[in-house]
């Protein structure tokens, strides 16, 4: 059980993303699953790969047991073309996953997608009095992601795009719903270590009787979740799902060493949709993190 090869903020540690929170597009991928990969790079990371096959998780889920015989297909290309000179720290690939899911109305397949605040935003409808109008996955299932970042001395960026398609059935009504998100992420390290997909060891740890103050880094993110339209009102509910989503974020880390940081985040989310009139009101969320790793 580990993370297929989707979306790139969810392949970085948890120990070494921006924000304390991933991005709205991590809303599309599958967070673990059950599978058996094969990967490998050419040239110390000139160009990566990974090619799996998944038992098949709904998007942002921790896979578990298997609703059916049906197998997800996973693969990402990676390439740092760049050996030397400034642009030796660019990267860009594109990752994809492809397979069928047969839910069911006791047990949909289907996920629902959360705020950087880690509120629902969006969820697919449900009947406790009437069970047959539960929508529930039927179908092929697609994912679609390019993906890249570029690091040079202490700026950092990365960026991706996700596409998820998905094919689902409630009371006899189907459609193929494609949602989509994307996200900037940047980082600028003022004590000059150098940036990476993993963050660096501070150039001077944390340590009052040596003067070492550790490393400082600014983060800031800017992201969209787009739902489909057609997703409305068959599948979800316009007054208590949304639209759209917007999420711009600002941030500061302290890292002490490289096993202990600090991160104190700030994050605005304006939504389209999502309350009984109009709009759902925006999320103002201030998320404090201290972690340790060893």
């Amino acid at each position: 059980k580990f993370k297929p090869p989707v979306g790139l903020e969810r392949l970085q540690s948890a120990t070494d993303i921006a924000f304390a929170e991933r991005g709205l597009p991590t809303n599309l991928v599958p967070s673990r699953d059950i599978g058996l990969q094969v990967s490998g790079d050419i040239s110390e990371g000139l160009f990566a790969y990974q090619v799996g096959v998944f038992n098949g998780a709904p998007d942002l889920a921790n896979g578990g047991d298997d609703l059916s015989d049906a197998k997800d297909f996973a693969a990402r290309v990676f390439v740092q073309p760049f050996r030397s000179g400034s642009f030796r720290p660019l990267g860009f690939g594109l990752a994809a996953s492809t397979g069928f899911e047969r839910g069911s109305t006791a047990a949909p397949g289907l996920p629902s997608y959360r705020t950087p605040g880690q509120q629902t935003l969006f969820r697919y409808n449900t009947s406790a009095t009437t069970p047959a109008n539960n929508v529930y996955a039927d179908g092929k299932r697609l994912r679609l992601s390019p993906q890249g970042y570029y690091y040079t001395g202490p700026l950092g960026l990365m960026g991706e795009y996700v596409i998820s398609r998905n094919e689902v059935t409630r009371a006899g009504e189907t459609a193929e719903l494609e949602h989509k998100a994307w996200q900037t992420v940047g980082s600028y390290f003022l004590t000059g270590e150098k940036a990476g997909f993993r963050s660096p060891a501070p150039k001077k740890p944390f340590d009052l009787k040596e003067g070492g103050l550790g490393a400082i880094e600014l983060v800031g993110r800017y992201g969209e979740l787009s739902l489909d339209e057609s997703s409305f009102p068959i599948y979800a509910t316009l007054t208590s799902s949304v639209q759209k989503a917007r999420a711009w974020g600002v941030g500061v880390n302290w890292h002490f060493t490289r096993a202990v940081k600090v991160g104190v985040d700030y994050e605005r989310t304006t939504f389209t949709g999502g309350a009984v009139t109009g709009d759902r009101p925006a999320e103002n969320a201030v998320i404090g993190r201290f972690q340790t790793s060893f």
